[in-house]
């Protein structure tokens, strides 16, 4: 009755994500194989982007595990948004919320600001406001580059995230924190 329920479960999630493809309910840690039209999706919602935020200077990038090919991946779009000040955050914010996304602050991290895109049931982007200049822009960019060049690191984060999302299926915090110090030891050994 487990293996039903379980089933049914993930069928239900599954008929909730469309033709896209991506999304999950919030909280959920569940992987799937790296599918090219992931970077499909961030052209699309990049676009839609720079065309609500375009009395701005902004730089997008396509950050997170679903911009690196070969990498299993949860089904939710990371976008860097990167800002040349925060000076310029309170107007981003404004024309995110009237667009729809919602707001995940978290007073804890002054370099990123969060927005999400899709109801609680199916979370299909993570929209990070960032600084251009800023120490996490580059360190978004500089591990999604080193994933992407080296599968050495990018098979030791797949397995170690295969690891966590056995034991956190349904909490996203715990599992984002657990995939900390095997990002900074993959970072630290690629600035070598």
């Amino acid at each position: 009755m487990d293996g039903l329920r379980s089933f049914l479960s993930y069928s239900n999630i599954m008929s909730e994500l469309g033709d896209a493809g991506i999304g999950l309910p919030r909280d959920v840690v569940q992987l799937r194989m790296h599918n090219p039209l992931w970077g499909d999706q961030y052209e699309e919602e990049r676009n839609q982007l720079q065309s609500l935020l375009a009395s701005l200077r902004v730089r997008f990038e396509h950050v997170g595990s679903t911009a690196v090919p070969g990498l299993d991946a949860k089904p939710i779009i990371d976008i860097d948004v990167a800002l040349d000040s925060f000076d310029h955050f309170a107007e981003v914010y404004d024309l995110l919320i009237q667009a729809g996304y919602e707001y995940r602050d978290d007073a804890s991290n002054k370099e990123r600001k969060l927005f999400v895109k899709g109801p609680p049931s199916n979370r299909t982007h993570h929209i990070h406001v960032v600084e251009v200049s800023g120490a996490c822009f580059d360190r978004d960019l500089f591990f999604r580059d080193t994933l992407r060049v080296n599968k050495k690191f990018r098979n030791e984060y797949q397995d170690h995230k295969r690891e966590l999302a056995q034991v956190f299926p349904n909490d996203r915090k715990s599992y984002t924190e657990g995939k900390a110090n095997v990002i900074q030891r993959i970072l630290d050994m690629a600035h070598k």
